[in-house]
């Protein structure tokens, strides 16, 4: 847990550093998302991120756990 928590706070600086990098960003909402952290902001990542990237599967991964974490189970499917 502590370990998964600094490699947080690491996509946390890389997002800063490289802000239109949207590989970082994702990685951070996902880690946020698994941890149960910042659920809403990361929520609204990984909506964006698909909606600019839609190709992207693992955008699309983050934005299905974004869903569950928020009880949406119906649209995690989608």
């Amino acid at each position: 847990h502590n370990s998964s928590r600094q490699l947080r706070d690491l996509l946390q600086e890389m997002s800063s550093t490289f802000p239109n990098d949207p590989i970082p960003q994702n990685d951070l909402a996902y880690l946020n998302l698994l941890l149960g952290d910042n659920i809403a902001a990361a929520t609204q990542t990984a909506t964006r991120l698909v909606k600019e990237h839609p190709a992207f599967l693992s955008f699309r991964v983050t934005l299905a756990l974004a869903f569950l974490r928020n009880d949406r189970f119906a649209d995690a499917l989608q």
